[in-house]
């Protein structure tokens, strides 16, 4: 059982919880608050940056596992009025009046018990002590799930927070990583970007990677063996490095940026990034057998030769990826490639194709464009027989596993 079906949490994309809380900071809907949950460097912070920047707000991030006691205010007595015994001094992060805001408690369930205090006021009553939260103020949390990748507390057995908490986990998405990589807000959260001379979009050779490979953006099997791992935030690390080497004319193939790659995000990863820089001529791109097929089929065929099958089928995943993340405008010539890319393969490598499209398309939310492809697909005489090939495959398999199952 995932973490999300065992706390009857709901799953979101990134566009779908930016949506929400651009909805909840325009209607000043702020009875419950957003709480963000996903794995670490999913891009859960780069979701409310990327909402403040539309809605013309600024950011506050409480780093609340750094919160001490100091960090929810300090007495004073010297500034308090009235009947006031003293006047809590809020450290100068905090949103001042009229300021438009979203205040976001970043790694909210490694906050220690003060902190999560503090939280809590802000949340029921939007005060704390003597401060009252400007008018225009969104508060969202944001926080690892609890599972045994991460020492956490478990607020999800508070129930006292659970009601006033509104939990969403963030689902990792190729396509919007992609499409937000491509665009000039990319490294807009990092606090060195004027070395970069501006605002930029993810390096060009990184982003080539990754368009070519979009099923490594997230490496789960990696982080879940506790080794350094490709994610949405790592990538942002090593293309801001790719940038700064380029500016001091180091080579991105060279042993010197391997070992800066591979400290973000470890060494096969970065030995996979350094061989396709250095000989892009015989990767496949993905987009290319959607596209441009011909281009491509002499290096498929080499490959279908070569036996690899365990890079054969990365290439076939990496293009179900591309496929339903891009979701490619002219549909007919999308769907004559594809049908030319299946056919040339065996048929049991076809069949696993088709036993992944639909959950690909699914996480993509792609599944009209499916539709559209499948019937597209139908128009070509070849993917009717191989239709046909992998149905008599099946039933041969189902009658010989019967047959057997009778003779026992």
């Amino acid at each position: 059982m995932s973490y999300a079906e065992r706390y009857d949490i709901p799953s979101g994309n990134i566009s779908e919880i930016k949506e929400q809380l651009k909805f909840a900071m325009e209607h000043k809907a702020f009875r419950g608050v957003w709480c963000l949950v996903g794995e670490a460097g999913m891009g859960k912070s780069q979701i409310v940056h990327q909402v403040a920047e539309e809605m013309g707000a600024t950011v506050c991030d409480v780093r609340t596992a750094h919160f001490g006691l100091m960090g929810t205010g300090i007495p004073s007595v010297k500034d308090a009025k009235g009947e006031n015994f003293f006047k809590i001094k809020l450290p100068e992060i905090f949103p001042g009046e009229n300021e438009k805001v979203i205040l976001n408690f970043d790694e909210l369930n490694q906050g220690q018990a003060h902190a999560i205090s503090m939280f809590f006021s802000m949340i029921e009553d939007r005060k704390m002590f003597d401060y009252m939260l400007p008018k225009d103020t969104l508060v969202v949390a944001t926080m690892n799930p609890n599972t045994e990748q991460y020492a956490v507390t478990q607020i999800e057995n508070n129930a006292a927070l659970r009601r006033r908490l509104k939990f969403v986990y963030v689902i990792p998405s190729a396509k919007e990583f992609l499409k937000h990589a491509a665009s000039e807000n990319f490294h807009s959260t990092d606090v060195d970007i004027e070395a970069l001379g501006g605002r930029k979009p993810c390096h060009p050779a990184i982003l080539e990677y990754f368009e070519t490979k979009p099923t490594e953006i997230d490496n789960k099997r990696a982080r879940e063996s506790n080794k350094s791992y490709v994610c949405p935030a790592t990538i942002q690390t090593i293309s801001m490095n790719a940038y700064l080497l380029e500016q001091e004319k180091i080579p991105l193939e060279g042993s010197f940026a391997y070992l800066m790659f591979a400290s973000s995000i470890g060494q096969a990863s970065a030995s996979s990034i350094s061989a396709f820089m250095k000989d892009s001529a015989t990767a496949i791109n993905p987009l290319d057998v959607l596209e441009r097929y011909s281009k491509v089929k002499k290096k498929v065929d080499k490959l279908i030769s070569s036996s690899n099958n365990e890079v054969l089928m990365e290439l076939n995943m990496n293009v179900l990826s591309i496929l339903f993340s891009k979701c490619p405008a002219n549909i007919t010539r999308t769907a004559k490639n594809f049908v030319k890319f299946i056919v040339d393969q065996p048929t049991e490598n076809t069949g696993s194709i088709m036993y992944s499209i639909r959950k690909v398309a699914e996480d993509n939310g792609s599944e009209d464009y499916l539709k559209d492809l499948m019937r597209e697909m139908y128009q070509h005489d070849e993917w009717v027989e191989a239709h046909k090939n992998m149905d008599e495959a099946h039933r041969a398999v189902d009658q010989d596993f019967r047959s057997g199952k009778a003779k026992a």
